[in-house]
């Protein structure tokens, strides 16, 4: 393996790869990309680092991996333009999660919320919040099915308990 056009060496760190762009290795604060097939990695900063496709004009575009540089969050899906739009998945380091649809750069549209409590949202976000028909199932058990109003349980729905006991 040698280092491919365009790849760049920060404190003595050597980048190297194969012609299917395998095992690429990079450190924090070195940089990637060849611009023949757009794909790449870079390092930035201590734990914040992207893996994944690029557009003309270097911004993050196709399917990829975003580390954050607090390691709380990772996102991995499509983007647009160097913000996330379409389908992806966004982590948390607690292991609760968002999976489902971006626009622009928020939680938009059908998705699914894990939290770490165990407890789940299958429905409808604007903006990130919890709104519009779906269903939060309970790590005890219990389950609503119904409408969301920004994160809150409102109007129409059936509040099953695990018991069997429901509420309308």
């Amino acid at each position: 393996m040698k280092p491919l056009r365009g790849a760049l060496k920060n404190k003595g760190e050597k980048v190297y790869t194969t012609a299917s762009n395998s095992n690429i290795s990079l450190t924090p604060g070195t940089f990637f990309t060849n611009g023949a097939t757009g794909i790449g990695k870079r390092g930035i900063d201590l734990d914040r680092s992207y893996t994944g496709e690029f557009n003309a004009n270097g911004q993050r575009h196709g399917y990829g991996m975003y580390q954050y540089a607090n390691g709380y969050l990772t996102y991995e899906g499509d983007y647009k333009n160097g913000v996330k739009h379409g389908n992806g998945k966004l982590t948390n380091k607690d292991g609760g999660y968002f999976e489902g649809r971006f626009d622009n750069d928020e939680i938009q549209g059908m998705g699914t919320r894990k939290f770490a409590n165990g407890n789940s949202w299958t429905g409808m976000f604007q903006t990130g919040d919890m709104h519009g028909p779906g269903t939060m199932q309970f790590s005890n058990g219990d389950r609503f099915e119904g409408l969301m109003d920004l994160n809150r349980m409102q109007g129409m729905g059936v509040y099953r308990y695990r018991n069997g006991d429901h509420y309308r």
